[in-house]
């Protein structure tokens, strides 16, 4: 975020740099401009001073009224004295304008000087500010290095913990993976003894089952075996005609196929 600000100051500080930098440009064409209609007008406003001063010396030399009166009158004739009266008038009248045209001169000159002294405050004061932006552009440069180098440390340390914490992941899912196999190992042997246990139990349960029923069987076949041998020793019965079974048996010979079908059910 700081790179991010510091990134848009710089690039806001050269921006300004190059507008100032059009902006000196353009005013030194304008002092160079300046310079040199100065120059110009300096050299005009001499060769006008010189003029003048040449003139105001002549008329230093003849300055006196009646040398311009004798100048007239010395004419070889009524014309070229009004020529010569026109002359002294018009020269005069030179000599005003001249002055005028210095004066006005001198105060292009000064109108030009003072501009020309404005565009170099004006310049200095751009360069000077140009050179603080320039200055401050230094330091939010040197700031950025640092911030990138700051930045570029804290990757590195970042990237070294990140490493760490991989290793760190790594040995615990290595360890995780252990336990979980441990776990299921432990599981499968606890299942394989509860089945052991249970068909043990079982066959405990079918012995114990079996023996009983041999312990049953065994009881049996000697009740059994007892009652033959007591029926054996018994003397048989006699069966008389007058005795009931006797009778019983006669029916049932009499009566043979003439009884129904028992019904089972």
């Amino acid at each position: 975020n700081n790179l991010s600000v510091l990134n848009g100051q710089i690039e806001k500080q050269e921006k300004s740099i190059k507008d100032m930098q059009f902006r000196i440009d353009s005013i030194q064409h304008h002092v160079n401009r300046l310079s040199g209609e100065l120059r110009k007008l300096n050299k005009q406003l001499d060769e006008k001073k010189d003029k003048y001063k040449r003139s105001m010396l002549y008329l230093y030399n003849n300055r006196k009224s009646q040398n311009k009166l004798l100048f007239i009158l010395s004419a070889d004739n009524f014309s070229q004295m009004l020529r010569r009266y026109r002359y002294t008038r018009e020269y005069a009248k030179y000599q005003r304008v001249q002055g005028m045209l210095i004066q006005k001169k001198e105060e292009q000159v000064h109108k030009v000087q003072s501009e020309l002294l404005r565009s170099k405050s004006k310049h200095s004061q751009a360069l000077g500010k140009q050179q603080a932006e320039k200055e401050k552009l230094v330091t939010q440069q040197d700031q950025q290095k640092k911030t990138v180098k700051q930045l570029q440390g804290q990757q590195k340390q970042l990237q070294n913990v990140l490493a760490q914490n991989k290793k760190e992941m790594t040995r615990l899912n290595g360890k995780i993976d252990y336990f979980v196999q441990q776990a299921i190992e432990q599981e499968r042997k606890r299942r394989e003894a509860e089945e052991r246990k249970r068909r043990e139990e079982e066959r405990k349960k079918r012995q114990a089952s079996e023996k009983k029923n041999i312990t049953a069987e065994n009881s049996r076949s000697r009740k059994g075996k007892a009652q033959k041998d007591s029926r054996r020793s018994e003397p048989m019965p006699e069966y008389r005609e007058s005795s009931k079974e006797y009778k019983l048996g006669q029916s049932f010979s009499s009566n043979r196929g003439k009884l129904p079908v028992p019904v089972t059910g």
